[in-house]
C-alpha cells in the first residue's frame, strides 16, 4: 500500500513497505441498538443488533476496499456507503435500505442474494466509473454505483436488522479475497497536519 521512509544519522533512507493499522479506519458512530465488539486486535468488527454503524472515517482517499462477512439471517443485512455529518449526525437506528433520507442519502449493494458465509467486498473509486462496485466472494457482482455527487463525507457503512450479524473488516491484512485490482487497498484515514 505505500511506504515510509525514514532517515537515520547515516543519512540512509529506509523505505517501509505496508501499513500500520494505526491509520486503518475502524469502527464509528452507530445506532443506539447496534452492538460492535472488535474481533481480535485487528480492524475488523462483529456487528448485530439493529441499526447502522459507519467507518471512523470518511472516504477521502481516491481508492479504497473493505470486506463485510455475512453472517446470521443475511436478509436483514444491507452494505455499502452513506453520506454522515459528524458534526451535524443523522439517525443510525435506520438501515440502509430505509426510506431514503434526502440529508443523508445511502448507495448499497441489492439485487444480490447472500448467504451465510459469504465475504462481500467493497470498492470506492473516486479515479474511474463505477464509484461504488462489489464483489461476493472474490467475484465481481453485477451492481454498482456509477457516480457519487458530491463525493465528500461518505462513509463506509453497514446496517443489520434484529438477528442478523455481520463482520465489517478494514484492515488489509484480514481480507479473505485479494483486491480486484492492485490500486485498492484498505482505508487510510486521513489525518490534518495543521
Amino acid at each position: 500500500m505505500g511506504c515510509c521512509a525514514a532517515r537515520y544519522e547515516s543519512e540512509d533512507v529506509e523505505m517501509v513497505e505496508g501499513t500500520n493499522d494505526s491509520v486503518c479506519c475502524k469502527n464509528g458512530p452507530k445506532g443506539d441498538d447496534v452492538v460492535v465488539s472488535q474481533v481480535g486486535d485487528s480492524c475488523a468488527y462483529g456487528v448485530s443488533g439493529s441499526g447502522t454503524l459507519v467507518g471512523s472515517c470518511c472516504l477521502d482517499c481516491d481508492t479504497a476496499m473493505w470486506e463485510v462477512r455475512v453472517g446470521k439471517n443475511p436478509g436483514g443485512i444491507s452494505i455499502g456507503v452513506k453520506k454522515f455529518f459528524k458534526k451535524n449526525p443523522v439517525d443510525l437506528n435506520t438501515h440502509l435500505d430505509s426510506s431514503p433520507d434526502p440529508a443523508s442519502p445511502t448507495w448499497f449493494l441489492t439485487e444480490t442474494e447472500l448467504k451465510e458465509g459469504d465475504v462481500v467486498g467493497v470498492y470506492w473509486d473516486q479515479t474511474d466509473l463505477p464509484m461504488v462496485s462489489f464483489s461476493v466472494n472474490g467475484e465481481m457482482v453485477r451492481y454498482n454505483v456509477s457516480r457519487i455527487r458530491p463525493s465528500n463525507d461518505i462513509y463506509p457503512a453497514v446496517s443489520v436488522k434484529e438477528g442478523s450479524t455481520c463482520e465489517i473488516v478494514f484492515s488489509g491484512k484480514d481480507f479473505r479475497f485479494p483486491p480486484k485490482s492492485s490500486k485498492f487497498q484498505m482505508i487510510i484515514c486521513a489525518s490534518s497536519l495543521i
